[in-house]
């Protein structure tokens, strides 16, 4: 991660508004599949966010999860990843994604590495966060809570369908 985006992400700062642009969190392991297989419905999230068909919320700890994750030598060796391709993807993700802030003080899921997605849906006021993961999907606190707030909690299909009939 360079420092600029560093610095970036370090600063407090308002949620920017958008429009209609539909703002949305998507989860770590929705990137991670996309980079590593270019079909599918999170190889086409990746692509749409690319063409700005939504706006990312998103922090510098997200960013770092990813690099690392698609870092692992086995990994790089099976999908043939160069450091470039990672490096490019978070590069993007830095640059056209909000860099959020959260602060580490929600405690909500059942494995406390998914808290950050909720904190960074509660606060960028997304409309959607998107995972595969059961630990937020299949919990109905966790549900009810993004509800309340308007936020809806959906798996990457769903997602796909929405922007490809926005």
């Amino acid at each position: 991660i360079s420092r600029r985006t560093e610095r970036a992400a370090s600063r407090p700062q308002a949620v920017p508004a958008f429009g209609n642009m539909i703002r949305a969190v998507i989860d770590t392991l929705v990137f991670v599949r996309g980079t590593l297989s270019n079909q599918g419905e999170s190889a086409f999230l990746i692509r749409a966010f690319k063409q700005h068909a939504f706006v990312l919320l998103t922090s510098r700890q997200q960013m770092r999860e990813l690099f690392h994750t698609l870092g692992y030598p086995r990994i790089r060796r099976k999908y043939r990843l160069s450091a470039n391709v990672c490096k490019k993807l978070v590069g993007q993700i830095g640059a056209r994604g909000v860099l959020l802030a959260p602060q580490g003080r929600l405690r909500l899921c059942r494995d406390p590495n998914d808290d950050y997605l909720l904190e960074l849906a509660l606060l960028g006021r997304a409309d959607y966060l998107v995972t595969e993961d059961a630990d937020l999907s299949d919990d109905p606190a966790i549900r009810r809570l993004l509800l309340d707030r308007g936020i809806r909690l959906i798996r990457v299909g769903e997602f796909a369908r929405i922007l490809r009939g926005a």
